[in-house]
């Protein structure tokens, strides 16, 4: 070459080209899998670098360029190739340099794991023909929504599975067995089935409450009633499903007992029992609680010897029904307090009596009250026969009062006046006014203060 060329800038073209790319080391990516977490991938390939040189005075040239390998998921392997040739005055020297690049990229992405589509219901109750059955094919897993489907045999009749819900429900009317397969598909077309078999039994008696009111507690006492059930197939389980019950009692579930000390008040609630083959019934019922047991003040109405006497006494509060004493005193002689409240009797003699009557009720509670009670003197008459003026005798019968009254009634003089009547089978006799207390002392024994029941028979002459 001439001189001119030595001082000739040497020209160096480059050229990197990626000559081969394999990939391997990791299997294909797949976000999809439950498992999936963390993927490498590996990339190898072969870059070579081709440098040309041309100079007229030095004697060798080196060139240096980058071969780049690229894999996917991407990642980048950058090499550094050199050339190195020996060039002569006359000649162009071309030298090839071939370098290995290995690229390693790493991908990870975060999934969701789905769980394996599952029916985890694996059995359905036996009922009974003519009761509401109701229950639910529960799924879990896969992809919502799900849909139910029943793709062979077939529930009892007036069974059936709701698609949308997996609720198997109905009102069964024969009894008998029903078998059949329910699938559940999920959103991704994953499916699981499951065989299923219902039994249904002839319900010989409906179930009912037979409890239709209770009495009510007294406040502070321990209280315990059963509500009973009729019919049905045991065991049985109560709940009040509206309202409430009264403060201070509680419901005992399997016998339906309603127990213990109520507070003052009243409530109103529904109890519902559920027998063994999902029968129920519901009954409402009411407590009341109220106060003590009170008995109001009372003015009793008088009595009249020899009249027949009846008066009602009553009570407020507590719990019915009621049982009456005398507490303290005496009521007049003829008198008596019977024990459901009422003062009846025939009273013999004028008198006022105060005494006080107990009332009890049904559950032990008690209230005491003072009463007086005044009876009055008869006036005397004759209930048969009359008395003969002049001496002569005569049967009578008095409606009661005194012996003065008597006198009075028949008409006759006092100081002709003379009376006998039986007393213990022995005659005794009355002489009104006379002064000598012998004669009339068995008269008096028998009729004390000379009052005479009603009724009395006597014989009265008058002289």
């Amino acid at each position: 070459m001439t001189p001119a060329l030595a001082r000739a800038v040497i020209a160096a073209t480059l050229s990197v080209m990626v000559v081969s790319l394999t990939v391997g080391g990791a299997p294909p990516f797949d976000a999809s899998r439950a498992d999936a977490a963390t993927t490498t991938v590996t990339s190898t390939g072969t870059a070579s670098t081709t440098a040309t040189n041309t100079a007229s005075s030095i004697a060798t040239s080196t060139s240096t360029g980058t071969a780049t390998a690229t894999s996917s998921p991407t990642s980048t392997a950058t090499v550094t190739a050199t050339s190195t040739g020996t060039a002569t005055p006359t000649a162009t020297a071309t030298a090839t340099a071939t370098a290995t690049a290995t690229a390693t990229a790493t991908a990870t992405a975060t999934t969701t794991p789905v769980q394996p589509l599952q029916i985890v219901t694996t059995s359905l109750p036996t009922s009974l023909t003519n009761v509401a059955y109701v229950q639910l094919v529960a799924v879990v897993g896969g992809t919502l929504p799900y849909s139910w489907s029943v793709i062979s045999g077939a529930p009892p009749e007036g069974i059936s599975l709701d698609g949308g819900t997996g609720l198997v429900s109905g009102t069964p009317w024969n009894a008998g067995t029903g078998m059949f397969t329910v699938q559940v598909t999920d959103a991704a077309s994953r499916v699981a089935t499951q065989v299923f078999t219902v039994q249904i039994v002839a319900n010989a008696q409906p179930i009912s409450i037979a409890t239709t009111s209770l009495p009510n507690p007294q406040p502070g006492v321990w209280y315990a009633q059963t509500v009973t059930v009729y019919g049905g197939t045991p065991p049985y389980n109560w709940s009040v499903i509206s309202g409430a019950l009264p403060s201070g009692l509680v419901l005992d579930t399997p016998t339906g007992s309603i127990s213990g000390t109520a507070n003052i008040g009243s409530a109103t609630f529904t109890m519902q029992v559920t027998d063994s083959g999902g029968q129920l019934a519901t009954q409402q019922l009411m407590l009341s609680i109220g106060s003590s047991v009170s008995i109001p003040a009372t003015e009793l109405p008088p009595a009249v010897t020899g009249s027949e006497y009846g008066f009602q006494l009553y009570a407020t509060g507590g719990t019915g029904p009621y049982s009456w004493t005398v507490a303290s005193g005496t009521l007049p002689p003829g008198l008596r307090l019977e024990s459901w409240g009422r003062i009846t009797g025939t009273p013999v003699f004028a008198d006022v009596s105060a005494f006080s009557v107990q009332a009890t009720d049904s559950w032990g509670g008690t209230a005491t009250q003072g009463l007086v009670l005044g009876v009055h003197q008869r006036v005397g008459a004759l209930a048969a026969g009359v008395v003969p003026p002049g001496g002569g005798f005569g049967l009578i019968v008095y409606t009661g009062g005194t012996v003065q009254q008597l006198v009075t009634a028949t008409g006759c003089p006092v100081s002709t006046m003379a009376l006998w009547s039986v007393s213990d089978g022995a005659f005794v006799i009355y002489v009104p006014g006379t002064t000598n207390s012998v004669v009339n002392a068995s008269f008096l024994a028998a009729f004390p203060n000379g009052e005479l029941p009603a009724d009395t028979p006597l014989i009265a002459k008058c002289v």
